[in-house]
């Protein structure tokens, strides 16, 4: 398979090699309710080694916000504390809660311990509307630990719509699973993540029943797949929810851009670049009216588009939909695809953005990420 990339109970996944930590995630105050903008002190101290250097802990820089939207899954990295000479980073001992703080503030807590030797690793996947807390700290070789990092807090909300991750099924792993139906032969290939769907082109489809959830009215939302196109000179639909007077359409134009349309305000925007035989994260944000396209987490167009969505049409992927008819089929792969009632903002752009890659074993990721 052609990976050409340009630019994981809670599963850990990891992708890179690592060394003493600091944990970032941006956020506010832990409460009952949720966490939030503020790191949690800790009774740790820094270890000394058998040698009697003092090892400080590392430093967590993402996730960057307090609330991550929907029950998606969690971009975690850090970055190394100091390290004394004559001493090696064995692993990292990472710890998460979605549990009372209590629970992990003490030195001995370690609840859902993972060891990895990343310093960039996925949470996945997470619930909705929970609080998680996590804390980190370096392992050497000559048996001493660093000091836990500062714990870190941040919530989920619960706008995830649809998440097809397309690994061999079409099911929908948001909490109201809006499972797809495959079409016309359409299959699963080998994808960024895993498996991806394929289309032929002509008129292979993936469909979901219509549902509100996908009917946004005149309100916020966030459309996203990762696409492996494979030819040019032809538009081409990727994800739509049109009837013959009313809908959405985020498509790759002929020339290989981006665009997203409405019925009502026509192509609202076009930017930015989807070569063949390359993956890219494409997606489309409406906030308060404004349409923004994004490639690979950058910005590539803005415009305008206060339409009120909502129709009886299926959703599809891949085609126009079957209410209008597929005049406009990918021919190519579709992966990770997801629907969400909110504006993602660029730290959540990024976040599914670095997750999906640390997923798939890419290296080195790109600079947003580290």
């Amino acid at each position: 398979m052609n990976t050409n990339i340009f630019l994981g109970s809670l599963a850990l996944t990891s992708a890179i090699g690592l060394s003493g930590c600091d944990l970032i995630i941006g956020i506010e105050p832990w409460s009952a309710g949720g966490a939030g903008g503020q790191s949690v002190s800790t009774a740790s101290t820094a270890e000394t080694s058998s040698s009697g250097m003092t090892f400080l802990p590392p430093s967590l820089t993402a996730p960057v916000e307090a609330q991550i939207l929907a029950p998606s899954h969690a971009y975690v990295s850090w970055q190394d504390g100091p390290i004394p000479p004559n001493v090696s980073v064995t692993s990292y001992q990472l710890c998460y809660t979605t549990g009372p703080l209590s629970g992990i503030v003490g030195d001995a807590d370690c609840p859902n311990a993972a060891l990895t030797t990343s310093r960039r690793n996925v949470l996945d996947p997470l619930s909705a509307k929970r609080s998680y807390a996590l804390k980190v700290r370096t392992l050497f070789d000559d048996n001493s630990v660093s000091a836990w990092s500062v714990i870190r807090a941040f919530s989920t909300d619960d706008t995830l719509a649809g998440w097809w991750r397309m690994d061999g099924n079409s099911n929908d792993l948001s909490p109201f699973a809006h499972a797809g139906v495959l079409q016309n032969g359409a299959a699963y290939e080998a994808g960024l993540v895993d498996q991806a769907l394929l289309l032929d082109g002509i008129d292979d489809q993936m469909t979901v029943a219509n549902t509100n959830d996908h009917n946004f009215g005149t309100g916020d939302f966030t459309l996203a797949a990762w696409i492996f196109p494979l030819r040019d000179g032809v538009a081409e639909a990727l994800i739509t929810k049109r009837s013959s007077s009313n809908g959405y359409e985020l498509f790759r134009t002929t020339g290989g851009q981006l665009a997203f349309f409405g019925s009502g305000c026509g192509i609202a925007a076009m930017g930015g670049s989807l070569p063949i035989d390359e993956w890219h994260r494409a997606a489309v944000v409406r906030a308060g009216g404004m349409i923004f396209l994004t490639i690979d987490g950058i910005a590539v167009g803005t415009g305008n588009c206060g339409d009120d969505f909502n129709n009886t049409s299926s959703l599809a992927l891949g085609c126009n939909g079957q209410d209008i008819g597929c005049v406009e089929p990918f021919q190519g792969r579709i992966d990770e695809a997801s629907i969400r009632t909110a504006a993602s903002n660029d730290a959540d752009l990024a976040n599914d953005l670095c997750a999906d890659l640390v997923q798939a074993g890419v290296d080195p990721l790109p600079s947003m990420c580290l």
